[in-house]
């Protein structure tokens, strides 16, 4: 007999309902789940947090006048202000409001900031008509708001109407917030050609003339605020990275273990049929390259369908996620990262099945001399 004849008949051992070789199959794919379901999501969690505020590539910063404590307290000249190291520079207006009695956030935009902010579901036909507003997809949760009504907003005082036109989300602050059109909100008397900040989008990371250029445009004193959460995002992402390395050592200690334990819980029937093989002369060589074959494949089996189930579950965990928060998170694949896991635990339990079946062929050579 050939080597493949030997293959084909330990194949179809394999496949033998007996020797509950899917079922293992699934059980090791689990394990590797176990391990990739939770790094898909943070991973997918700290992108999506990166690339929604822009961190990295857009370096943003604020303009505020130099006494003020927050966004809503500063007040700046309204100046169109060009900067050669600057992607886009956004007048925003920050008022203090009230709906219903609770206190509320409204910001005065423009729709280059509607575009730059990759604000989504807003029209901007209707946006820039006097008497409107877009509210945040949150916002609108909590008050049960639809479009087409009509909200009484509080502003020092005043009572203003505006109409909703649209329920933007934008996966930040402005998913709580009211957002009009500054230039109704001059119109209607309220802070008049006035913002709080400009929000400027730098080619590089920091502009050592930036807050002189700006002085020399607005004609008073500011401040640069350098916003930089993506520390902050480490941060949050650290603990669970560090978690999850620890969960590592231990998933690929079991991988081990469920290969050899395989092998081991089928010894008879592979002792028996093994034993048969070496009586009808597959020598120690053949054996091992059999061995070798059937451990690869078992492994390769185990570890695409450990891909395969991480992959649909952490992808259905986010949608979860997203429809509880309401804001949309895509699953993001490291391949780089998917790929080095994957291999060392299909290493691991290679090692497991490939060591059991020698094991066990060790022992069926005893019987068969029995």
């Amino acid at each position: 007999m050939k080597l493949i004849d030997y293959f084909e008949l330990v194949i179809n051992k394999l496949l033998d309902r007996k020797n509950q070789t899917f079922t293992t199959i699934i059980l090791c794919g689990l394990f590797l789940s176990l391990l990739l379901i939770p790094l898909l999501i943070v991973t997918s969690l700290e992108n999506n947090l990166i690339g929604i505020l822009k961190l990295v590539e857009t370096n943003n910063v604020y303009a505020v006048s130099q006494n003020s404590s927050a966004f809503f307290d500063s007040k700046l000249d309204f100046v169109n202000i060009t900067l050669e190291n600057a992607q886009a520079v956004l007048p925003v207006l920050v008022i203090k409001g009230y709906y219903l009695e609770h206190e509320i956030t409204i910001k005065g935009i423009t729709n280059e900031y509607i575009k730059t902010k990759n604000v989504q579901n807003i029209d901007e036909n209707k946006f820039t008509s006097q008497n409107t507003t877009s509210i945040g997809s949150l916002f609108a949760k909590l008050f049960n708001i639809t479009i087409g009504e009509t909200v009484e907003i509080k502003i020092n005082n005043s009572r203003y109407e505006f109409k909703v036109v649209s329920i933007h989300y934008s996966n930040n602050e402005d998913d709580y917030a009211l957002l009009i059109n500054l230039k109704s909100l001059w119109l209607k008397g309220i802070y008049k050609n006035k913002v709080s900040y400009y929000e400027i989008f730098l080619k590089e990371k920091k502009s050592n003339e930036l807050e002189k250029k700006l002085e020399e445009n607005l004609k008073q004193k500011i401040k640069i605020v350098y916003n930089d959460p993506s520390k902050t995002i480490e941060k949050i992402s650290e603990e669970p990275i560090k978690i999850i390395l620890t969960w590592i050592n231990l998933i690929y200690l079991i991988s081990f273990l469920a290969g050899f334990s395989f092998m081991l819980a089928n010894s008879k029937n592979f002792k028996y049929d093994i034993g048969i093989f070496v009586a009808l002369g597959l020598d120690i060589r053949k054996r091992l390259i059999l061995f070798l074959i059937i451990s690869i494949i078992l492994s390769f089996l185990s570890t695409i369908v450990g891909i395969v189930l991480s992959t649909v579950i952490a992808s259905s965990m986010l949608t979860v996620i997203s429809g509880i928060t309401n804001f949309r998170i895509e699953l993001i694949l490291d391949i780089a990262k998917i790929l080095n896991l994957s291999t060392t635990y299909f290493i691991f339990l290679f090692l497991g099945y490939f060591i059991g079946m020698i094991i066990i062929s060790r022992g069926s050579i005893k019987d068969i001399l029995k």
